[in-house]
């Protein structure tokens, strides 16, 4: 997990032709955003591994 610079979120939402507010939402006081000292507005990128291959997965930190 990372908080994503600006120039990252960025291409995601053109990648995707979205916006920030149509991301799912972590809350601010969520553990993980906490332990990244994360704060509402930044975008969050979450990497998995499973047997069938690697995923990204995005959150908007909301207050």
């Amino acid at each position: 997990m990372k908080v994503m610079g600006d120039g990252d979120v960025e291409k995601l939402l053109k990648k995707y032709g979205i916006s920030a507010a149509d991301l799912p939402i972590m809350r601010s006081d969520d553990p993980c955003a906490k332990a990244l000292e994360a704060k509402s507005g930044d975008v969050i990128r979450i990497s998995r591994t499973d047997v069938t291959g690697s995923y990204d997965y995005y959150r908007l930190v909301a207050e």
